[in-house]
């Protein structure tokens, strides 16, 4: 079943597999720390199953509190994104910082500005 909500839909079956624990990088003192999903020193990372990851990022939502990344990764390593949309982020979409082995395929990237980026393999 298809969950339809305005410029956006979300498919109940994607999955985000860590084999290691995440860590929340959620904190009030610095915008670059904040994010929606985020692992830190994780390794086998996967994340695929053709749904979407919304951000929410219109600039009104987020006056007072700064813009959190979608997706941030860090010091990670066996990370495999495959068959999502990541739509609306509020700063960046992804960040992969000092990561190794990055598997990114059949991706779409639709920013706020209405800049798509879509990855095939």
């Amino acid at each position: 079943m298809w969950t339809m909500a305005p410029r956006s839909w979300v498919a109940p079956i994607m999955t985000i597999i860590p084999l290691t624990p995440i860590v929340s990088c959620i904190k009030m003192s610095s915008h670059r720390d904040r994010c929606l999903v985020c692992a830190e020193n994780a390794t086998s990372i996967a994340i695929e199953g053709y749904g979407t990851i919304d951000g929410n990022g219109y600039p009104a939502h987020f006056k007072d509190t700064g813009r959190p990344m979608l997706l941030r990764l860090k010091d990670c390593n066996k990370i495999h994104i495959r068959t999502i949309r990541l739509i609306n982020p509020a700063a960046w979409t992804s960040a992969f910082l000092y990561c190794n082995d990055i598997s990114v395929s059949e991706v779409t990237i639709i920013s706020v500005q209405s800049i798509v980026v879509s990855i095939e393999s």
